[in-house]
């Protein structure tokens, strides 16, 4: 059995096994084992991989750095963001107890004196009729 037939078995293809042979980095692949192709000067891939070794080690840092900082925003945001939740939260409480004790103290002031309350929403409401009734004849000059 010739080389070229033991490659195109390798590849299904005898053209695609030609080509693969003569490929100036391809590694034949023969019964099992690796044979380098002969003749191929791989000194410069190892100058490439040691450059891209470099560049890694050099980079690596920086990166840590960055995934390192990126964290500890994260974590500030976090802590800032839980502190601001539980202000508002408490906030949130004092209102809603305010609320309470104002309808509390209203609702009691109404039973200790109807008429009283009755006469404060008459005047209210009349305040309020005339502000809007003045504003719609406003309204109505502007147009004219």
């Amino acid at each position: 059995m010739n080389r070229d037939s033991q490659i195109c078995g390798l590849f299904n293809s005898p053209t695609r096994a030609r080509a693969l042979r003569r490929g100036p980095m391809f590694d034949f692949l023969l019964e099992g084992k690796i044979m380098k192709n002969p003749g191929i000067d791989t000194s410069p891939s190892n100058g490439a991989h040691q450059a891209i070794d470099r560049i890694s080690d050099a980079v690596h840092p920086a990166v840590s750095r960055a995934a390192s900082g990126a964290h500890h925003l994260v974590d500030s945001i976090s802590g800032t963001s839980s502190r601001l939740a539980h202000g508002l939260e408490r906030t949130a409480c004092r209102v809603i107890e305010a609320e309470q004790r104002l309808v509390g103290a209203s609702s009691n002031y109404v039973r200790e004196n109807p008429f009283k309350s009755a006469g404060f929403a008459l005047a209210a409401g009349f305040l309020v009729s005339q502000l809007v009734s003045s504003r719609k004849s406003s309204d109505s000059y502007d147009k004219a």
